[in-house]
């Protein structure tokens, strides 16, 4: 860094700290906003009600770009700077945020995909820059605070990003009153740009020369989505269904073949040989699996059959979402007395 973490007054470490939180926040808010804007967009993007299943790939897609980027964006921030790559992952979020608003102006031609493809794709592209902002941010604590004071960092990191998840309902809610479901995502440019401006009063960071494997990191992309496309569209066993499936052994196989030849440095494997973590990786797959198709159902089915208002529709999800906070709020206490 220009200057030692004992040079920076505590009132700046607060303003940097801010920063990362309120970059988080939007980032995670575009997480859950989606659901309450979801009946408004099957309608403006011609989705039929026997096609509903499909809209649900608007919020995987964005789930699947959100994990697919996160292993890499803490070793891009080592090698780049977490001023560089904080402003890239901004900027990438913007340009995504803008692409999934103009989708409804996109005219239809046969030789392209429709409107609702183009969506999803869109969303992967924003999950990609919003995914990376949560990385960056932990690894930026480490560098502007001092040791004894990361778990603060990390926790305030940690709630943003759970705060964005429980609020993105209820916002979407309250932007469909006054406005439409693009101006959901054109809100999120001016707030980007906000925090771009802010950042360049951040320190800058050393930069470190180190190779990225990026081939992991495809191949780890690649399991994925042809794991979710097999599991969300399987239907019958068919020969799309078949070929999916032998696409899958593949690329599992060839990553175990490189994790046995090469050491890969994605994910640490000393991290599987804590039950804790083993357990908690299991949980959270569990967790985000229920949680996804409540997300999901609620919203079209209150609006489609039940035809109830919008801000209806995101208080109710806000009863749900609200104890996710809780509940990390009730673990925390939880492990706190059974360490005493």
């Amino acid at each position: 860094m220009e200057r030692t973490i004992n040079q920076i007054s505590i009132n700046k470490k607060i303003f940097y700290l801010f920063i990362l939180c309120f970059s988080v926040f939007i980032a995670a808010d575009d997480q859950t906003v989606i659901v309450t804007l979801l009946p408004s967009m099957t309608v403006d993007l011609g989705i039929a009600v026997g096609e509903l299943n499909k809209a649900s790939w608007t919020i995987t897609s964005y789930l699947l770009g959100f994990t697919i980027v996160m292993p890499i964006a803490g070793k891009i921030c080592d090698k780049y700077g977490y001023r560089t790559t904080l402003i890239s992952s901004l900027l990438f979020f913007s340009m995504g945020s803008f692409l999934v608003a103009i989708t409804v102006n996109i005219p239809e031609i046969s030789i392209f995909p429709s409107k609702l493809n183009w969506l999803i794709i869109f969303r992967f592209l924003q999950a990609m820059g919003g995914g990376a902002i949560v990385p960056i941010s932990i690894a930026t604590v480490s560098i502007i605070l001092e040791r004894k004071y990361w778990i603060y960092g990390f926790g305030l990191i940690g709630a943003a990003a759970e705060a964005g998840g429980v609020i993105g309902p209820l916002w979407g809610s309250l932007i469909l009153k006054v406005w439409n479901w693009p101006g959901a995502f054109y809100i999120n440019i001016p707030l980007s740009l906000l925090m771009i401006a802010m950042i360049f009063y951040m320190p800058k960071s050393n930069k470190h020369s180190m190779k990225i494997k990026l081939i992991d990191t495809i191949l780890f992309s690649l399991i994925l989505i042809v794991s979710t496309i097999i599991i969300s569209e399987f239907k019958v066993l068919d020969f799309g269904q078949i070929v999916l499936i032998i696409i899958l052994l593949i690329l599992v196989i060839t990553v175990f073949y490189r994790i046995t030849k090469f050491k890969q440095d994605l994910i640490p494997e000393e991290l599987f040989r804590y039950p804790t973590f083993v357990w908690a990786f299991i949980t959270h797959l569990l967790i985000g699996s229920s949680l996804i198709i409540i997300m999901v159902t609620i919203p079209l089915s209150a609006s489609t059959i039940y035809q109830l208002d919008n801000l209806v529709i995101g208080l109710s999800l806000l009863k749900l979402t609200a104890f996710i906070g809780i509940g990390s709020i009730i673990g925390i206490l939880t492990n706190r007395f059974s360490a005493t």
